[in-house]
């Protein structure tokens, strides 16, 4: 999507409602990070539980960043194709990194949920 070029003072609810669910994805994301920088650090303590909950966290917001980010993809096209009255389906890059942010947030999980064995 290209991006919508519209002075703040012109927003509707509808664009005041995306940018919300943008922040709120953004929170999401930041929170990944987060969970991802605990498991670094105690990677050198020996607390696997921890790092397991912490990669699971981590997975959990990666994967919630893709899906709300997806959905904010789809409303801005659904919208633009109502407000304009043209449907325009061309390719584009706009899906990947949704996409590659669910793909890590399952990764993250998959990896929490296995088992390993200690020395």
């Amino acid at each position: 999507m290209s991006p919508i070029k519209i002075c703040i003072a012109d927003w509707n609810l509808f664009y005041w409602f995306i940018a919300i669910i943008g922040l709120t994805a953004y929170l999401f994301f930041l929170k990944s990070l987060y969970h991802l920088r605990k498991t670094a650090t105690l990677l050198d303590n020996e607390s696997y539980s921890d790092i397991i909950n912490h990669l699971k966290k981590s997975g959990t917001c990666f994967c919630v960043t893709g899906i709300i980010y997806s959905f904010v993809i789809i409303f801005l096209w659904a919208y633009l194709a109502i407000e304009t009255g043209l449907v325009e389906i061309g390719f584009d890059m706009d899906l990947i990194p949704p996409l590659f942010l669910i793909i890590i947030g399952i990764i993250f999980r998959k990896t929490s949920s296995l088992n390993f064995k200690s020395h």
